[in-house]
């Protein structure tokens, strides 16, 4: 098992309770996973769960040796990792929100 990790930049579907307030996003999600198809497929699941549609995957790869640009975030993505290492789900990062103009 790998922790794959991701970036993807999303929009709302209509069924979203937020679609028309807000016009999109991005995050960092991780997983544990054996293959990258598979880490791909319960990143995709999770948006669906939430009614977001994935308009850029930026890409979907194993977390290694990643340098961060300080303490701090090397910090937090430490932690991120630890929780993803302790469970089979999708664990996000902070989302960033696009206001609707």
């Amino acid at each position: 098992m790998k922790i794959y990790w991701t970036s993807i930049e999303f929009n709302l579907k209509k069924e979203n309770k937020d679609f028309g307030k807000i016009e999109g996003g991005f995050f960092y999600l991780f997983v544990r996973e054996t293959e990258k198809i598979n880490a791909l497929k319960k990143f995709k699941n999770e948006l669906d769960k939430l009614n977001l549609n994935p308009i850029n995957i930026e890409y979907v790869k194993p977390y290694e040796n990643v340098e961060w640009e300080n303490k701090k975030e090397e910090n937090h993505f430490k932690e991120i990792i630890e929780k993803t290492l302790n469970c089979s789900d999708v664990v996000f990062d902070d989302l960033y929100l696009y206001e609707k103009k």
